[in-house]
């Protein structure tokens, strides 16, 4: 085993089909660490954001193509070449997969969020669902700084589904691990079927590759990332948070996005006059807030759906300069007037160039939260924190309550 402490780190909704895995030119201290972060819409890792449970940066991302939804008729996809901790060539990815899922967990928690965000999942042939994804993922070439002192795998899966029991197998050797939540911050390694996990680990292989398959007890399995780690391995020191900054004269501020609300939906009227229907609703918060402050009667929202409006909020920007013109998670746009290569399914992202209102505040000396929903972008761009926020309660990419009956109603009970 490789001295890192057994810190969970990643929940397997893995299918039964086979991930083969085999490391490279590897050398000794920091080229005894291989991180591969899976992803298909822009949940990225910079080369400087650490994370996993063996906390290193430098991960490698590899695009898995076909972005969100169902892929088929596939030849697989790579070659990816992989580099270890150190920069050097240490592997090579490569897949065979004809068909497979590419899905979105919903995961939070700054880095660890991002590297748990997206995943690829399949389903093997003869369980008799119907899903039967012929083919494998194989990452080939392990070199001597691992087969020598022997490695760990690591398998981190999270997917969407919150009801699923996996079964993971390494060289022979089968681990089970349930998906019972999605990824908030904490790692939780595997330990048996009715126990919520996150991640698989398999200690001391010594062979120059490994196969990795798969099984869902229902539909498909995900697969987040892998990491090898070479025993003996000292993982670098993650240096610490910048220290925040000195708290400005300015005055508090909070901002409210409501979807959907109407002119006429509060017993406010912003209009000239008053109508029938704002007699017919009571706000008297809202009331109190328009006594005190500024109303507006001839405002208008960027756009009529969530998304656009809140990119919009955060950038400056309206809709036709972000390319953000529905909501996060629509998928491929059929506009004929907007060309695909302008349409940013993905919404908005950190390092794509915009300038967020958090960040704008932050370097004024405030400090900011974001609660509720966000509905920003997907992948790395799921989590406020990482569009400039320094406190995330509740946002993601999902643009409403998830799941149906009580796990899907607006209104309590929830």
């Amino acid at each position: 085993m490789s001295g890192i402490p057994s810190n969970p780190v990643f929940r397997s909704v893995l299918t039964a089909c086979s991930i083969v895995v085999g490391l490279g030119l590897a050398r000794a201290a920091l080229g005894d660490a291989l991180s591969v972060n899976l992803y298909h819409t822009g949940a990225t890792l910079g080369p400087d954001e650490w994370a996993g449970v063996v906390r290193v940066p430098g991960w490698n991302n590899v695009v898995v193509p076909g972005g969100f939804g169902t892929s088929t008729n596939r030849s697989g996809f790579g070659p990816a070449p992989l580099t270890d901790l150190a920069g050097d060539p240490a592997a090579t990815l490569t897949s065979s997969l004809e068909s497979y899922y590419n899905g979105l967990s919903g995961a939070v928690g700054g880095s660890d969020g991002v590297l748990m965000a997206e995943y690829v999942s399949w389903d093997p042939p003869g369980d008799g669902d119907g899903r039967d994804d012929l083919g494998n993922v194989t990452v080939s070439g392990l070199g001597a700084a691992y087969t020598g002192p022997g490695y760990d795998v690591y398998v981190y899966a999270d997917a969407d589904r919150n009801d699923r029991t996996f079964t993971v197998t390494v060289n022979g050797r089968s681990i089970v691990g349930s998906d019972f939540s999605t990824f908030s911050g904490e790692f939780l390694r595997a330990r048996g079927a009715g126990i919520d996990a996150n991640y698989f680990l398999f200690e001391d292989l010594t062979a120059p590759q490994f196969t990795i398959d798969v099984a869902s007890n229902t539909g498909r399995a995900a697969v987040n990332a892998i990491q090898v780690i070479a025993n003996g391995f000292v993982p670098p020191e993650e240096p610490p948070p910048p220290p925040p900054p000195r708290p400005g004269d300015g005055p508090n501020i909070v901002v409210f996005v409501v979807d959907d609300m109407g002119w006429q939906d509060t017993s406010v009227p912003f209009h000239s006059s008053r109508t029938v229907w704002n007699d017919l609703y009571r706000t008297p918060s809202m009331e109190r807030l328009a006594s005190r402050g500024m109303v507006f009667t001839s405002a208008y929202a960027a756009s009529p759906v969530c998304s656009p409006t809140r990119v919009c909020l955060m950038t400056g920007k309206n809709p036709a300069r972000t390319g953000v013109t529905d909501w996060v998670g629509h998928g491929t746009s059929t506009n004929f007037l907007l060309e695909s290569a302008v349409w940013r399914s993905a919404g908005l992202q950190p390092g794509d160039g915009n300038t967020t209102l958090p960040s704008v505040l932050r370097d004024a000396g405030y400090r900011t939260a974001h609660v509720g929903k966000a509905h920003f972008g997907q992948g790395s761009g799921a989590d406020p924190t990482r569009l400039g926020f320094d406190i995330n309660i509740g946002g993601s990419q999902v643009g409403s309550p998830r799941g149906s009956g009580s796990r899907g109603r607006y209104f309590a009970p929830f």
